[in-house]
C-alpha cells in the first residue's frame, strides 16, 4: 500500500483557512468551522437522512449502536475503524474554499470483509464529497448529497486518539520481513517506552525502546543500537506498521 507524502503539513493550510474564514465573515455564523481541529479521531454518533417529497422534506435519524471512527492525520492519511477494528486506510483531500472533504483513495485492510453498518458508512463517505457544516474541538458535522432528493448529515464527536501501548499479536504479514517472524508472534509496547517482541514459541526475540507520535503516525524504535523508523497507524483493536522509507513489507496486529 503506497501513499504520497506531502511536503507541507496540513495544519498550516488549516490555520490559513481559518484566518481567511474569520476575515471574510461580516457577522456571527450559525455554524462555526474551525479547521485547525480537523486532524484527530472522530466517532460517528448518528446521521440524518433528509428526503425531498411532494409534501416537503422527510427526515429520519439513524443512531449507531456501535462505534465507527474516522481518523485524520497531519499528512493527509485517514483510517476507518468499526468497533475498534481498523477497516481501511487511504488519502484524503480538502477544498479549503468550499469546506469540502474527500476520502476517495483508500484500500481495505487484508482479510477485511465489510458488512452491516460498516459497509454502509464506508460506501457513503468514500464515494461522495463531504461538506463540513460545523467543526469545533468537540464535534464535527458533515453532509453529503446522496442524490438530487436525498441529503445525509452525519454528526461526529471528537474522541481520544488510540494508543499504541499494549500487547499486540501478529495476524497477517504482507511482503517479506528482514527478520524472522510469523503470525503467532507478538509485541508489547509498555507505558515506560520499552517494547518486547516474542516469538510464537514464547521466546523473547528482541527488546528495546520506542517513541510514537500519533498525528504523524511515526514509530521510532531503538534495538541493539539500531534506530528504525516505522509508519504505524492503530485503532483500539488493530495496528499496522511498515518501514517508513521503503514500505516493502507491512505487519498487521490485533490486541
Amino acid at each position: 500500500m503506497k501513499y504520497s507524502v506531502y511536503s507541507f503539513p496540513i495544519i498550516l493550510l488549516l490555520l490559513l483557512c481559518s484566518g481567511c474564514d474569520s476575515g471574510n465573515s461580516g457577522g456571527k455564523k450559525d455554524n462555526e468551522v474551525l479547521l485547525e481541529y480537523l486532524p484527530g479521531t472522530w466517532t460517528i454518533k448518528s446521521y440524518d437522512t433528509a428526503t425531498q417529497m411532494g409534501t416537503g422534506t422527510h427526515t429520519t435519524t439513524t443512531t449507531l449502536e456501535g462505534n465507527f471512527t474516522v481518523s485524520l492525520y497531519d499528512d493527509m492519511l485517514f483510517t476507518l475503524a468499526g468497533d475498534g477494528t481498523m477497516l481501511a486506510e487511504g488519502k484524503f483531500s480538502i477544498d479549503i474554499a468550499q469546506l469540502k472533504l474527500e476520502l476517495k483513495e483508500y484500500s481495505l485492510l487484508p482479510n477485511t470483509e465489510l458488512e452491516g453498518i460498516d459497509e454502509t458508512l464506508v460506501e457513503l463517505i468514500t464515494s461522495h464529497p463531504l461538506h463540513i457544516e460545523s467543526l469545533d474541538n468537540n464535534s464535527l458535522c458533515l453532509s453529503l448529497e446522496y442524490s438530487d432528493k436525498v441529503t445525509i448529515t452525519a454528526y461526529l464527536a471528537n474522541t481520544s486518539d488510540p494508543v499504541i501501548t499494549g500487547n499486540w499479536h501478529i495476524t497477517y504479514i504482507e511482503g517479506r520481513t528482514p527478520f524472522a517472524t510469523d503470525e503467532g508472534s507478538s509485541i508489547e509496547y509498555a507505558d515506560n517506552g520499552t517494547f518486547t517482541a516474542t516469538a510464537s514459541d514464547a521466546t523473547i526475540t528482541a527488546t528495546g525502546t520506542y517513541d510514537y507520535t500519533t498525528h504523524s503516525h511515526t514509530l521510532h524504535t531503538v534495538c541493539n543500537g539500531d534506530t528504525l523508523v516505522y509508519d504505524a497507524v492503530c485503532s483500539e483493536q488493530s495496528l499496522r506498521i511498515a518501514p517508513q522509507e521503503t514500505r516493502d513489507y507491512a505487519i498487521y496486529f490485533t490486541r
